[in-house]
C-alpha cells in the first residue's frame, strides 16, 4: 500500500528513461507559499492521511463524506440537516450577542430556510422542525450564562501571525519526530473573544457538532478549538476557551506560553512531515488508545505476543475502533484514505513515519488534548 503511483499519476508523466521510484520513499518537503491557517491544522489533525492524500496529492478518495463538515448523522439527509442546523444556531448566536433574545431569530431563520425550499414538505416539516430546534434551548442557556461570566465583546477578531519552528533548545524535549531545524509561518484570525468584568480574555464557542456521542467523547470535533486554544496564548495571552455545543460543553484552561508553544510547534512539525508520508494516526484509534494508557512499551509488548491484561485491553480497544466488529463498522471502513494505506490496525502500529510510530505521535499530538479535558473533568469541569 504505496501513494506513490498517485503522485505520479497526477503531477508527473513518467519516462522510459527514468529509473523507478521507491514507492515506499517519502515525498519531498512541500514548500507551501502561503502561510498555515488555523483551519488547515485543525483538518490535519482530524485526519492526517486524509490531508496528505489531499493537499500533497490532491485526491479526494471520498468527496461526498459528510463527516469531513462534523456533522451529526440524521434521519433525513444529514448532510443538509447538519447546515440547517448550523444556520439557525449562527442566527440565534448573533442575536443574543446583540443582546436580543435568540427565539425570534432562530424562527424567523427557520421561515426564511422554509421560503428557499430547504425544508422538508409535508409530513416531514414538522419533524424536521422539532429535529432543527430541539437541542437549541439546552445550548442558548449556557451561552447566555458564558455572556453573563464574560460580558465584554471584542469586536476585532485577534490577528494570529506567528512563526513556528523549533532549534537545539528542543533536543530531548517530548517531540513526536527526530528535532531539526524548521519554521513555519501561522497566521489568522481569532474571533469569538470577549472580557470579563477584570479583563480576563475568553473565546466562546457554539457548535453545532458535539463534543460527546453516545456518552463518549467525540473527539475529533475537539480539535480544531484546541489548535486556536493554543494559538490564542501566543496571539492574545492567557486565554480561556469555552465550548459550548449540541452535546456537552467544557472549559479550556490558559496555558503558560512555553507549554502552548511547544504543542504547537509539534502540531506544525507533524504537519511538515504528514506532508510528505501519510502518518499512521487513525484520530478515533489513536484517542481510544490514549484513553487506555496505551503508550509505547505496552505496544512493543504487545508486537511481541508479551503483552499482559492491561497491554491486552488498550490493543484491543484501539484495534476494535479502527477495524470495527460484528455490530459496528471500524474507522478504517468509514475513511478510504486509511482502508487504502492500512488494512488493519496491526499495519497502521508498524508503519513508521518521520521516526516515529503510532503511539509516540498520540502522545504527542492527542494526549496533551485528552489530559487537558480529563483532568479538567476530574476538578468537576463538565462535559
Amino acid at each position: 500500500f504505496s501513494y506513490a503511483h498517485e503522485w505520479r499519476a497526477v503531477h508527473h508523466a513518467p519516462s522510459a528513461s527514468e529509473p523507478a521510484p521507491d514507492d515506499d520513499a517519502p515525498l519531498p518537503p512541500l514548500e507551501q507559499e502561503r502561510p498555515l491557517t488555523l483551519a488547515q491544522l485543525g483538518n490535519f489533525l482530524k485526519a492526517p492521511a486524509k490531508a496528505f492524500f489531499n493537499t500533497r496529492l490532491g485526491v479526494y478518495l471520498d468527496i461526498d463524506d459528510a463527516d469531513t463538515l462534523e456533522h451529526e448523522p440524521f434521519d433525513l439527509d444529514g448532510l443538509s440537516l447538519w447546515q440547517l442546523q448550523d444556520a439557525l444556531v449562527e442566527a440565534g448566536r448573533l442575536a443574543m450577542d446583540r443582546g436580543a433574545p435568540y427565539l425570534p431569530a432562530v424562527e424567523a431563520r427557520l421561515q426564511g430556510l422554509e421560503r428557499e425550499g430547504r425544508l422538508a414538505m409535508g409530513g416531514f416539516a414538522e419533524r424536521m422542525r422539532t429535529e432543527l430546534t430541539e437541542p437549541l434551548d439546552t445550548m442558548f442557556e449556557h451561552y447566555a450564562e458564558a455572556l453573563t461570566g464574560w460580558p465584554h465583546a471584542i469586536v476585532q477578531p485577534a490577528a494570529v501571525s506567528l512563526r513556528l519552528g523549533r532549534d537545539d533548545r528542543g533536543a530531548g524535549s517530548d517531540h513526536p519526530f527526530e528535532v531539526r531545524p524548521f519554521e513555519v509561518r501561522l497566521e489568522d484570525w481569532l474571533d469569538g473573544l470577549r472580557e470579563s468584568d477584570a479583563g480576563d480574555c475568553c473565546r466562546l464557542v457554539l457548535m453545532t457538532s458535539s463534543l460527546v456521542r453516545k456518552g463518549k467523547y467525540h473527539w475529533r470535533n475537539w480539535l480544531s478549538a484546541w489548535v486556536a486554544h493554543l494559538a490564542g496564548q501566543l496571539a492574545v495571552g492567557p486565554m480561556t476557551t469555552r465550548l459550548i455545543s449540541r452535546a456537552g460543553h467544557h472549559t479550556l484552561a490558559p496555558l503558560p506560553e512555553s507549554q502552548a508553544r511547544d504543542r504547537l510547534d509539534a502540531i506544525a512539525h507533524a504537519w511538515l512531515a504528514g506532508m510528505s508520508a501519510p502518518l499512521p494516526l487513525p484520530v478515533e484509534s489513536a484517542f481510544r488508545w490514549v484513553e487506555q494508557d496505551g503508550n509505547a512499551a505496552r505496544l512493543l509488548r504487545c508486537l511481541n505476543d508479551e503483552g499482559d491484561d492491561v497491554d491486552l485491553k488498550a490493543w484491543r480497544a484501539a484495534q476494535r475502533c479502527y477495524e470495527g466488529d460484528d455490530y459496528s463498522a471500524g474507522e478504517r471502513d468509514r475513511d478510504p484514505c486509511l482502508a487504502r494505506q492500512w488494512p488493519s490496525f496491526s499495519a497502521v502500529v508498524r508503519q513508521r513515519a518521520g521516526e516515529r510510530h503510532f503511539t509516540e505521535l498520540a502522545e504527542v499530538l492527542y494526549a496533551p488534548l485528552h489530559d487537558a479535558v480529563k483532568n479538567s473533568a476530574a476538578k468537576g469541569g463538565k462535559v
